[in-house]
This record gives C-alpha cells, sequence and structure tokens, in this order.
C-alpha cells in the first residue's frame, strides 16, 4: 500500500543553493509513495523574514555563496535505476502567508533601467487565493514548484540555479498543484531535490524573481516508470504536455527543444518523427504515452478537438460582447437550460439569469468593457464537458482608460448538440482598482 512519508526542514536536510552528491536520503520510499514537506524554508536557509529592507538582505546573498534556494533532499525512491523515468506529481501546496518579489542591480532583462534596487513584500489571504499588491490591487495566486531535479551523474555538487536534462531550476509556473513531472533516473534511487516555492509567476521572471515564498504543506508523489526512453524533463498538466530545451542561448534552446519534442511525440503517438515535425502530419491529439512510460494509469489528457477549443473561446468571447452590450437575453442564451450563475451576489439558476445580472451590469456604469484575459481550457466530467479557468477585467474607456475590476472566473461548459453552453459561472475573488492605466486593445486569443 502506498505510504506518506514527512520530511521537515532542518540544517542537515537542507542544502543552501546546490544538490549534494554525499547528502544521506532525507527519505527512503517506495514508488507510489507520498512524502509530505511541512515546513519548507525560505531563501538563504530561511534567514529571507518578512519586512527586511534590501540593505537588510544584501549580506545573506553573500553568506550564501552557493546560491539562495533551500534544497530538501534528497528523496530516494527503492528500485529506481538509470534508464527510468520518476513521475514527481505535485498533489498539495499551501504557501506561507507571504512573500516577495526584488531584484539587485544590473541583473534581469534591464539591467540599467533603475537606480537602486528593489524589494517588495507581498501578504497573502488565508485561503491563498490572493496576493495583496498596492493600491488596492490583488493577484490571483497561482503557487507551483520552481526547482525539482534528480540528482545528475557524477560526484560533483551541482548548483541549484541552473536547469539541464536532469530538471533542476525550471520555474515553470505550470507545476502547480495537478501537474506531473517526469525526469530521466541518472543516479540509483533517482534522489529527487526540491525548492524554491513561488506564489506567482508570468511568464518568466524578467528581474529574476517572481513572488517568491515558502511552503507549509506541500505533498509530492512519486512513481516509477522502469526502462524508459527519456531525454530530458517532461512536464505534463491537464491541458498540455511541455517540453523543454536546453541551450547557451535562447535560438538554439528553441532547436533543442523543437528536436526534444519530435523525439518524445514520435516515441509516444508511435509515428515517424518525420510524421511528428510541425510541418509534417501532427495526431489532433497526442496519448498519454503509454508505450513510452509504460507503468502509466488512464490519460489525463482532455479529448477535445482543436474545432472545440475555438468553439469554446467563441462562446467566451460571446458572453464578454453581450455583456459589454448589457444585451442581458444574448447572454442568457449561452447558457445551457439547467445552468448556473454563482458570485458574490449569490446563487441564479438560468431562470433568474436576465434578473440577476441587469442590476450587476447597472452598478458597473453605462460603457463598461468586459474582457477576458488567459482562458485556459481544461477537462471536464465527461468528453463533453470542459472547465475553462480565466481572468475578466471590466474596464472603464472614458478618460484614461482603467480597469474597474478584475475577478478569477471559472467555468464549467457543455457541448449541447454540436453547440457549446455555459453550464456553471463562478465568480471568485473580485477586486475593485482605480487609478490603473491600460490599452483597451483586444486580448483575446485569435483563431490564426
Amino acid at each position: 500500500m502506498p505510504t506518506t512519508h514527512t520530511v521537515v526542514s532542518t540544517t542537515q536536510t537542507v542544502r543552501s543553493g546546490f544538490l549534494d552528491p554525499t547528502a544521506m536520503p532525507v527519505a527512503v520510499i517506495g514508488p507510489g509513495d507520498t512524502v509530505r514537506y511541512p515546513d519548507t524554508w525560505t531563501h538563504w536557509g530561511n534567514e529571507a523574514k518578512l519586512g527586511m529592507t534590501f540593505a537588510d538582505r544584501e549580506p545573506l546573498r553573500h553568506r550564501y555563496p552557493h546560491g539562495p534556494y533551500s534544497m530538501l533532499g534528497p528523496v530516494e525512491v527503492v528500485g529506481a535505476e538509470p534508464g527510468d523515468v520518476l513521475e514527481v506529481s505535485i498533489t498539495a501546496l499551501r504557501t506561507i502567508g507571504w512573500g516577495w518579489n526584488s531584484f539587485p542591480l544590473g541583473v534581469g532583462a534591464l539591467p540599467h533601467d533603475f537606480a537602486e534596487p528593489y524589494v517588495h513584500y507581498f501578504t497573502f489571504d488565508e485561503a491563498r487565493t490572493t496576493a495583496e499588491y498596492v493600491d488596492g490591487i490583488t493577484l490571483p495566486m497561482a503557487p507551483f514548484l520552481g526547482v525539482v531535479a534528480a540528482e545528475p551523474a557524477g560526484d560533483e555538487q551541482v548548483s541549484a540555479i541552473v536547469s539541464g536534462p536532469y530538471g533542476g531550476n525550471l520555474v515553470l509556473r505550470d507545476l502547480g498543484v495537478g501537474s506531473h513531472l517526469f525526469l530521466p533516473v541518472q543516479k540509483s534511487g533517482g534522489r529527487v531535490w526540491i525548492g524554491d516555492v513561488h506564489a506567482l509567476q508570468g511568464d518568466g521572471v524578467v528581474d529574476q524573481t517572481a513572488i517568491e515564498t515558502a511552503a507549509e504543506d506541500l505533498e509530492i508523489r512519486h512513481s516509477l516508470h522502469e526502462d524508459v526512453a527519456l531525454r530530458g524533463p517532461l512536464g505534463e498538466t491537464a491541458t498540455a504536455w511541455i517540453v523543454i530545451g536546453f541551450a547557451t542561448s535562447l535560438d538554439d534552446a528553441l532547436v533543442g527543444c523543437l528536436r526534444e519534442t519530435i523525439h518524445w511525440l514520435a516515441a509516444a503517438a508511435q509515428i515517424t518523427e518525420s510524421e511528428a515535425h510541425p510541418q509534417g502530419r501532427l495526431p489532433a491529439r497526442a496519448p498519454r504515452p503509454h508505450r513510452l512510460l509504460a507503468a502509466s494509469g488512464a490519460s489525463d489528457l482532455m479529448t477535445l478537438s482543436v474545432a472545440d477549443r475555438l468553439d469554446i473561446l467563441d462562446l467566451i468571447t460571446r458572453a464578454d460582447d453581450a455583456a459589454t452590450r448589457r444585451d442581458a437575453d444574448g447572454y442568457a442564451a449561452l447558457f445551457t437550460a439547467d445552468a448556473v450563475l454563482d458570485g458574490a451576489q449569490g446563487t441564479h439558476p438560468a431562470a433568474g439569469l436576465r434578473d440577476a445580472v441587469r442590476p450587476i451590469w447597472a452598478a458597473e456604469g453605462p460603457a463598461t468593457l468586459h474582457l477576458t484575459l488567459n482562458p485556459v481550457i481544461g477537462p471536464g466530467r465527461s468528453a463533453d464537458e470542459a472547465v475553462v479557468t480565466s481572468i475578466l477585467l471590466i474596464v472603464d474607456p472614458a478618460g484614461c482608460p482603467a480597469i474597474r475590476t478584475t475577478a478569477a472566473i471559472t467555468q464549467t461548459v457543455r457541448r449541447t448538440g454540436s453547440t457549446w453552453r455555459i453550464a456553471r459561472r463562478t465568480v471568485a475573488a473580485a477586486s475593485v482598482c482605480s487609478g490603473m492605466a491600460v490599452e483597451t486593445q483586444d486580448n483575446r486569443p485569435s483563431s490564426d
């Protein structure tokens, strides 16, 4: 039976900034077991504290010359040998109550644009859904694990700042709860290290940090896939496979990433590498690779076609347009007969939808725009359902364009005949903003 092991952070279980090949395992577990980390540390050996000035923090950077990340590990999985693959699945992640973003001088994408170093602290709500920023602005949290590594071959220390075929500092915001990371085993036991918890990050870290934090509860399940020809880290979420290329330049990394994608997809889908090349034939849906990962369970991947996805995005766009026009009848027509609208104003069935939305729209003002950003389509309970998460902006175009409100939206959409309709729309974490300028260009996805 699978077992849960607990690993606490101590000076014996944590290495600051590197993977240590001489470290004794913090846990020896069986395939399928879960490791719970109840108290991961902040950077610099847990010496990063809420409210420290940049000057207070500067000595820490010199005290820990290997790097800031508090690395926990290694965890050894019985039976894991070179040539196998470990599947690292994040099953729970709750951050501590605060985090920070910072940059020293001369770093990031704009190394010469700022005359002073910077640090800003964020506090999180009890539910760990929002981070307080400035001037009443809140940000929706999306915690993930920045560094996950299966220790590479060799006897030398490896910096936790870098990454490679073994994993490492991947900083993929997709590696949150429900995600899976497949790592090639290079040493007996796999020797898995973790660290660098984030509360929120964009597609990258242009100033070198996200919202850095730590975890008061982190749980990871370790599954073993024997004799698998995987050459580098492979991520899986409910909606995507993520293949990674490594190089010293972005141009070379792009080429490497494409080659790794072709290699993996050809093996996983049992097609030729020519067929896997984007200019050749791509299957509409790549399966969860049972043949490549022979021990994998049932597919987590949803089975929506590209046409379905475009229809769902069009549905959401039409809902935005109807709300912007204050067309309650047109808006209600986009919902199923048994639909539910759920939010701060209460829960409303489809029959009362028109009466529910009219006062909500009236309170926004006469000419606000509804814009949906970053829609992510995930699996529903059946092949005819999907769940879409997104951010809704209520924009006032009068005068200086300003974001009036932001809200996190979760929608269950259902196929009815040949048409997609909204079966449930939940509005959560709404925030009222002021003085925030935005361009009112349409940022919604195109079908090109």
